[in-house]
């Protein structure tokens, strides 16, 4: 599976997003509530909301943050 290099930003941030919002909800519902048979249901809630939260903040902030580095690389 190949990706466009038009549709590389999206990608990116899309799986960003996903993957930060994924693994801080379940530690942060763990830390919260410890184990127990509530802890799937509410990392999935948590999820789902950190996600549709994270999404566009990523694909907004990311080429923001890309770019203004950028300005201070150094490729000497």
């Amino acid at each position: 599976m190949r990706i466009k290099a038009t549709h590389f930003n999206l990608v990116f941030s899309s799986l960003v997003a996903l993957f930060m919002s994924f693994f801080i909800s379940f530690f942060m519902v763990l830390v919260n509530t410890g184990f127990s048979s509530l802890l799937l249901p509410m990392w999935m809630k948590s999820f789902v909301t950190g996600f549709v939260i994270a999404l566009p903040t990523s694909i907004v902030v990311i080429p923001l943050i890309r770019n203004f580095l950028l300005k201070y690389v150094d490729e000497g």
